[in-house]
């Protein structure tokens, strides 16, 4: 068995698993668990535990800007015997641990651009009907059934009379998914001039989207009630 302590033992793993490797101790725990870490966030947890040693793929951190969901990637987690030497040990997680790192590591980069895209998208959408004059500045609002992601806009019309179904409105909410950014209306107090203007909008043949190739193509949908 190695009678190395973990910090000389990770140090160790660091110098033979090969360039840019290096070895720290982890955040939350500093006194039992350390990591090898490379530059590009691929990380690797090492603890002993009853003469074995632990490796845990590790994903990089999360960015400033988004969040991917990344409890379904699989990072990979192997367990070793500590009675190994650390090249026999760095030998082993090269080549049990690391494709599957390597595979999770694409993945979150991949999950990461994806959900880059569909802000830009969702940005880009919320801002063009910002310009509609009258309409709220977009604010992130949650929808019922929605993601916390979303752009809320909103917009009152003068009162026809002092009742709130006399008064028309529009409550507009803006997300975006893997089809594109679409857009969630619901309206209310119209009269039945502003009805029709918004049904023949949505039925003219011009004004439809053509299919989703999964790039960004967006849909609307609106709900007219209590008109």
């Amino acid at each position: 068995m190695t009678k190395l302590p973990l910090p000389a033992l990770a140090r160790a793993l660091a110098r033979h698993m090969g360039r840019g490797w290096t070895a720290a101790p982890d955040r939350d725990w500093p006194n039992t668990v350390w990591e090898l870490c490379l530059r590009d966030g691929r990380r690797i947890g090492l603890q002993l535990d009853t003469g074995r040693l632990l490796a845990e793929g590790r994903l990089p951190d999360a960015p400033d800007d988004v969040t991917p969901h990344t409890s379904s990637i699989d990072s990979g987690s192997i367990r070793m015997s500590a009675a190994k030497t650390p090249t026999q040990l760095a030998a082993d997680i090269t080549r049990r641990l690391m494709p599957t790192l390597d595979a999770a590591h694409a993945e979150w980069h991949n999950r990461v651009a994806v959900m880059r895209e569909q802000e830009a998208q969702r940005t880009a959408a919320a801002e063009q009907l910002a310009r509609v004059p009258g309409l709220s500045e977009p604010k992130r609002g949650r929808w019922l059934g929605g993601t916390e992601t979303a752009y809320a806009l909103s917009w009152k019309g003068p009162a026809r009379a002092k009742r709130p179904d006399a008064t028309p409105s529009a409550r507009v909410w803006v997300d975006a998914d893997t089809v594109g950014a679409h857009v969630r209306m619901e309206l209310s107090g119209l009269t039945a001039d502003q009805a029709e203007s918004v049904l023949r909008a949505l039925t003219d043949p011009a004004l439809h989207p053509a299919p989703s190739d999964g790039r960004g193509s967006a849909r609307a949908a609106a709900e007219p009630h209590d008109s």
